[in-house]
Formats: C-alpha cells, sequence, structure tokens
C-alpha cells in the first residue's frame, strides 16, 4: 500500500495541501492502490500518537511526504520519516516538494529516505512507484533518485515538466476532509486556495523554481470545472489562486472569466501577477469586479538592485500600471524585501515613500537564501556555515521571510528589523488576521481502490 502523509508543523494556520492533493490524482489516474493520512485535522500535540497508531502494523509499505523548509516543517517531516522507519526497517520513504529538488543529495545523505522525487510528482511519483512494486528500481525515471545510487553521486536531470496538466487535475479533493478545511476558511474570512498554472518566465537570483524552468497551465476549461463544483459543493465564492504568476497566460485567464460570467458563477478573487505582464489591453479585459486584488512582486524601488537580482522591469515606467489598477477598483497589493547587500536606509525611506504615492498595501519581506538559488551560492562566503545542511537546519528555524535569518547588509540587525517593522505597519496587509484553528480531534485517513 501506498501511503501519502500530510504532515504540518504546529501552527494556527490551516492550508490546503495542493500539492498532495495532485499526487493523489495522479496515484488515482495510474491505478494505483494508496491512501492519504492527513494530519492537519488532528492537535498537534496529538499527531504522533494517533501516527503511530495508524501505521503500526505496516510492513513495507511505501510512505509519501512532501518536505519543505522553515517554521519546523523540515524537523517535523523528518521527525515521522523516522518513525516509519521505525515501526519497520522495511518501510520506504519517499521524499518530494521544494527541499527534494533543491537538495537531493543532502536528503539522501543526511535524512532516512530512500528516493527523492524532484520536480512535479504527477508522471515520476507513479513511475517511482511501479518500478519499486515490480522489483526494478534501476529503473527510475529522470528527476528521481535512491539511496543505493547515492555511491555514484547524482548527476542533476533537466527536470521535464508535466505536458497534460488537465489529466491530473483538479487535486482531489475526496481524499481530504474538505469540511474541515473550507469551515476554516469561512470562519476565518480567508478564500479557498487555487492553483491552476505553475512556474514564472522571471529568473530572479532569490527565487528557486522547483519544478523546473518555465512556464505552463491547465486548460480554462478545466479551470472552470474546479470552481464550478467548489461553488456547488462547499458554497465557495471567493479564490486565491496561488500561482506565481497566473497572467503569464493571458488568454486562458481571459477565457476563465468568460466562462464564470456565461455561467453566472458567483466569483471573486486574488491573485499573484508580474508588473510587466500587466498592460492596458489585459486590464481593460478583466472584469474588475472578479479580482479583488492583484498583488506585484516588486522588491525593490532601487532599480540598480532590481537589476542585480534580474527582476526585468523598471520600476517607475510600471508606476503607471499600478495607477490603471487603482482606476479600474481592483488593489495593487506590493511584496517587499529588505535586506539586499547592498541596501541602505535612503533605499527603504524611499520605500516608504513608494508605498504612500502609490497607495499600496501588501507585505514586507526580509531577504532569505533559500537553497539551490543563485543568490544562497553568492552570499555563501558571509553565511559561516560549515556545510550547506547545517545551513537549512538553521533555516527551518525560522518563520521564512517574516524573521531575519541572515543580515546581508552592513547594518545593525535592530536598524534592519526597525525598517521592517515600520514598513510592516505602512503596509498593514489586512489579509493576515487571527486564525481559529479548530481541529476535528481525529486524521482524516481515505484509502483509493481501483475498480477493477
Amino acid at each position: 500500500m501506498i501511503h501519502l502523509v500530510n504532515v504540518s508543523p504546529p501552527s494556527f494556520i490551516v492550508s490546503f495541501p495542493i500539492g498532495l492533493g495532485y499526487v493523489a490524482k495522479s496515484l488515482a489516474v495510474n491505478q494505483i492502490d494508496f491512501e492519504v493520512i492527513d494530519l492537519n485535522p488532528v492537535p498537534p500535540e496529538r499527531r504522533e500518537r494517533i501516527f503511530r497508531e495508524r501505521i503500526s502494523h505496516v510492513r513495507n509499505g511505501i510512505f509519501g511526504f512532501c518536505i519543505m523548509v522553515g517554521n519546523k516543517s523540515l524537523e517535523m517531516t523528518l521527525a515521522y520519516a523516522d518513525i516509519v522507519k521505525e515501526i519497520s526497517p522495511s518501510n520506504t520513504v519517499v521524499f518530494g516538494g521544494p527541499m527534494a529538488s533543491a537538495s537531493p543529495d543532502l536528503l539522501l545523505q543526511m535524512t532516512s529516505c530512500d528516493y527523492v522525487v524532484a520536480g512535479e510528482g504527477e508522471e515520476r511519483f507513479p513511475e517511482l512507484i511501479r518500478s519499486i512494486l515490480d522489483g526494478t528500481p534501476a529503473r527510475l525515471p529522470a528527476g528521481t533518485y535512491c539511496r543505493t545510487g547515492m555511491r555514484n553521486g547524482i548527476q542533476p536531470a533537466r527536470i521535464g515538466k508535466v505536458k497534460d496538466l488537465d489529466r491530473y487535475s483538479p487535486p482531489l479533493y475526496d481524499a481530504f476532509d474538505m469540511m474541515f478545511y473550507t469551515d476554516f476558511y469561512k470562519d476565518n474570512g480567508y478564500c479557498f486556495e487555487l492553483m491552476i498554472s505553475r512556474g514564472c518566465h522571471g529568473n530572479c537570483s532569490f527565487c528557486f523554481k522547483f519544478i523546473g524552468a518555465g512556464y505552463h497551465s491547465r486548460s480554462a476549461l478545466s479551470a472552470f470545472r474546479e470552481i464550478d463544483a467548489i461553488s456547488r459543493e462547499w458554497k465557495i465564492s471567493k479564490y486565491f489562486f496561488y500561482d506565481d504568476n497566473l497572467m503569464q497566460n493571458r488568454q486562458m485567464v481571459i477565457d476563465l472569466m468568460d466562462l464564470i460570467r456565461k455561467h453566472d458563477i458567483e466569483f471573486q478573487c486574488r491573485c499573484f501577477a508580474r508588473l510587466d505582464d500587466l498592460d492596458e489591453d489585459l486590464l481593460e479585459r478583466l472584469p474588475s469586479e472578479y479580482f479583488i486584488s492583484i498583488i506585484l512582486g516588486i522588491e525593490t524601488v532601487n532599480q540598480k538592485t532590481l537589476n542585480q537580482i534580474n527582476k526585468g522591469i523598471d520600476i517607475r515606467a510600471q508606476e503607471r500600471k499600478i495607477a490603471l489598477l487603482h482606476k479600474k477598483g481592483i488593489e495593487p497589493r506590493g511584496s517587499f524585501i529588505i535586506g539586499f547587500p547592498d541596501d541602505t536606509e535612503a533605499d527603504y525611506e524611499a520605500m516608504y515613500e513608494f508605498i504612500e504615492e502609490n497607495g499600496i498595501k501588501g507585505s514586507i519581506k526580509f531577504l532569505t537564501p533559500l537553497p539551490n538559488t543563485r543568490l544562497l551560492r553568492q552570499v555563501w562566503p558571509k553565511l559561516q556555515f560549515n556545510s550547506e545542511w547545517a545551513y537549512i537546519r538553521h533555516l527551518d528555524n525560522y518563520f521564512l521571510c517574516r524573521e531575519l535569518v541572515a543580515n546581508l547588509t552592513a547594518l545593525p540587525d535592530d536598524v534592519l528589523i526597525h525598517h521592517f517593522n515600520r514598513l510592516t505597519r505602512l503596509c498593514a496587509d489586512s489579509l493576515e488576521q487571527e486564525s481559529r484553528y479548530d481541529s476535528r480531534y481525529h486524521p482524516f485517513v481515505y484509502q483509493h481502490k481501483p475498480i477493477q
């Protein structure tokens, strides 16, 4: 039996595991037996005991985990993977997700996992499962790595994209306790999270493309059918597109809005977009009543820094687009970063003025060097860690981008933190609010048996 496990660090913020939902859908499409063990509905203090009870009988099982870093998520996932091995050494542990793509070699060297799946898992994970079950683990799909191959080192393969995202869409919602998630969203005034495209044409130095280079998306019809089903089943009307850059496939977005209008679905959304993907023609065709806000990755107002990080935008030339959003009645929200190596206090004063002049709300983040990014390679000598694994474990102790992990500037820590707090007060991101975590006090376990 294949077991997909959703492990969440202690938190009062709940987010539906979209990636795991897509992997579950891929296993169903490939007619592979599996179960999902979702620990999100369980109070944090009871999760380990309940997990142990659930898998105490499992031998020769295959356990899939999504592994990330930050807010103790890495530590928690590694602990649960160790439990799997403790229950029975014959169990197999597979890691996927951002950390699996960023540092597959380190995970195989430093943890109890047996296999690592890099990039998108919808095609690779089922292929890996079949190779394990068939007893031919040497025939691994590209981008999949195993512990036994470590003696020859890892030769990173070019991570190919899933050619037909519609085939594996939408996520397999039936595999989760959706009333738990939808109640949380409704009770806290949050939007339902969707992902209908992946990637971004940008190449910023601080960003890690864990699904590989480039961009691809589902069809407008596939996305519409998902929204229509969610609307009918759970009476949801507000959505948050978690895509890195929704507007890159502009025709898909326009067609999706046309389908929503045609079928008269109650709908509003928030999304991310790059400033350089917005223009007057696109904004003219976006129904303003459907878009609550568009979140723009502005990062900094220092053009020299924008050039250094390869952002690819002229900040002053983009201010007119922010004004157009205001005029259209769509709230422009900014995502700003402080802590670039050459930052000065004058840069933060300029950012303060830019935010006020352009009437932007949003969020302020600390620059955080993430694994396998150009930024980390550039600043590595400044970090003074004896190994990349030691740095990754250090990262895991922080709420990434909201806590200062490493000060790369010439400014004292207290000065940097002062400007972070001052700018945050100015932006006053109303999307971040107190959340009520109401556990169900039991895990949600879904078992999938293909129809013979």
